[in-house]
């Protein structure tokens, strides 16, 4: 049984214990901790330590010096010599997103739901939109009959009747004169409307008129009235057949009115024409 923490051939005893100096064993022999130089070093540190020349694995003999530096730079530029070229790095295309960066960052606030148009509302904006389309209407009429007559607009000439084989044409209708027409004189109680009628007779017999008996009515209710008669001759016009006249009236309607037709009388027939 070997002693405690004596010294073996792997090494120093564990827990860097030194051994107690040498001394003699029984009967002369060295002591249990071996002789001086035995590997440890006495005590009192007179001799350093020398390691055992016993054979084993740590007097194993030193594996022989490698190759010198310029013979591993050698080796490694052969292999870099071997190995293929380095290609150059290939750039990838930069992902196409559907969003550009700039928007990507961007956040949208919630809209509130819009009302829907009920079945109600749309009946408040119709209403309102026909008393808007009313009242223009309305206004327009008026204001066209307040202004027109002034200026003798509206007024359609051209229409034709004919009584008793003569043909009665409208050459000329003009009203809202303030100044009497055909350059006669006098002063208006409303306004003058000045008409001019073309006659051709077409038929078998003379034709004999009077101008006093054509009458006009107005829009505003008055029917029948006469022409300026001072204005016109004390006899009666005649045309004979296949010949053609031209004959002028002037009528005096209240301000505002307007002229809507003509009564054309010839013997003991009539005709009417529309002037509006």
């Amino acid at each position: 049984m070997q002693p405690p923490n004596a010294p073996t051939a792997a090494g120093p005893p564990p827990n860097g214990f030194a051994a107690p100096p040498s001394s003699p064993g029984p009967y002369g022999s060295p002591g249990p901790y071996g002789p001086p130089g035995g590997g440890y070093p006495p005590p009192n540190g007179a001799a350093p330590y020398v390691p055992s020349t016993r054979p084993g694995p740590r007097n194993e003999p030193l594996p022989p010096p490698q190759a010198s530096a310029a013979g591993r730079y050698r080796s490694l530029k052969d292999m870099s010599a071997q190995q293929p070229p380095a290609t150059a790095p290939q750039r990838t295309a930069p992902r196409q997103d559907a969003v550009p960066d700039a928007l990507r960052n961007l956040t949208t606030t919630a809209e509130a739901p819009k009302r829907k148009w009920t079945g109600r509302r749309w009946t408040i904006l119709g209403s309102i939109a026909g008393a808007v389309v009313l009242v223009l209407v309305i206004g327009g009429y008026f204001g066209y009959r307040a202004v027109a007559p002034y200026y003798g607009l509206g007024y359609v000439s051209g229409r034709s009747t004919t009584v008793a084989g003569v043909k009665l044409t409208t050459t000329q209708v003009k009203c809202g004169m303030s100044t009497p027409p055909f350059g006669e004189r006098g002063t208006p109680h409303g306004a003058y409307c000045a008409i001019v009628i073309s006659a051709h007779n077409i038929g078998k017999q003379t034709a004999v008129i009077n101008l006093r008996t054509w009458t006009a009515d107005l829009d505003v209710g008055l029917d029948h009235v006469e022409p300026v008669t001072e204005w016109l001759a004390f006899r009666n016009e005649i045309v004979e057949t296949g010949h053609k006249a031209s004959f002028q009236l002037a009528y005096d309607i209240p301000t505002g009115a307007r002229l809507d037709r003509l009564h054309l009388v010839i013997g003991d027939r009539k005709g009417t024409i529309a002037t509006t």
